[in-house]
This record gives structure tokens, sequence and C-alpha cells, in this order.
């Protein structure tokens, strides 16, 4: 991943902000919901997308990226386990 121009820790703090972002709203209308709510798999999405955070960090950090990445498409699969 190439970060252009950006410094490297601007960089990381908008990639980290924007995933949490994601995750909050996600994670706030599966909450919010969730009276409604007929998949029973949606309760495990509120333990897993926090996982995405990590993942996400590890990604962007040097010597992590693989664990990084494996345990975000390890997350992203997690229905067809």
């Amino acid at each position: 991943m190439v970060p252009g121009v950006w410094p490297p820790l601007l960089f990381r703090i908008s990639n980290n902000l924007f995933i949490a972002a994601i995750v909050a709203m996600l994670m706030w209308t599966l909450i919010r919901n969730i009276k409604d709510d007929t998949y029973r798999d949606n309760y495990f999405l509120l333990l897993i997308l926090p996982v995405f955070l990590l993942a996400k960090y590890l990604m962007l950090s040097g010597g992590y990226y693989l664990v990084g990445w494996s345990m975000a498409v390890d997350c992203s699969a997690w229905p067809f386990w």
C-alpha cells in the first residue's frame, strides 16, 4: 500500500478513523434495530466488527501486514465457516 504524499502518521489516522466510522455506523444500525431483527447471526456481527479495526491497524503497520490481512479475510468470510 502506498501512502502517497501524506505524512505516514496522518495517513494512518485518517484510514483508522474512516474504518472506525463505518464500524460505528454498522454497529449503531444493528443495535438500533435489534428488536426487529430476525437474523440471529447479527449478534455475532456486533462482536466481529471491532476486530476489523485491529485488522486494519495491523495491515497499515509494516511487519504485521499479513496478520492483519488474514484477520480481515477470516472475519469477512464468517458466514461460510
